[in-house]
């Protein structure tokens, strides 16, 4: 995964670069099977992506598949600058 992208201008072409943050790793994705596994989920999506805590239903766990990320192992590195 990657993110916080930012061009950096140079004077000529090769002074050109990016600011990044990226995170690689093994491990493997595994399927949340109860209502309670894929609301827990799908409220840390939520919390991530719109800053805001949801309340989701049963009915509403049901109708979507939820899979979360068991990292064995990762590496992280960022360029600010």
């Amino acid at each position: 995964m990657d993110g916080g992208h930012e061009l950096i201008r140079g004077s000529v072409p090769c002074a050109f670069s990016t600011n990044y943050e990226s995170i690689t790793g093994t491990g493997r994705a595994v399927f949340c099977e109860t209502d309670a596994e894929k609301i827990t989920g799908l409220r840390a999506i939520m919390v991530h992506q719109a800053g805001q805590d949801f309340s989701f239903t049963g009915q509403m766990a049901e109708n979507v598949a939820v899979f979360r990320v068991e990292a064995d192992t990762y590496t992280a590195k960022a360029r600010r600058g």
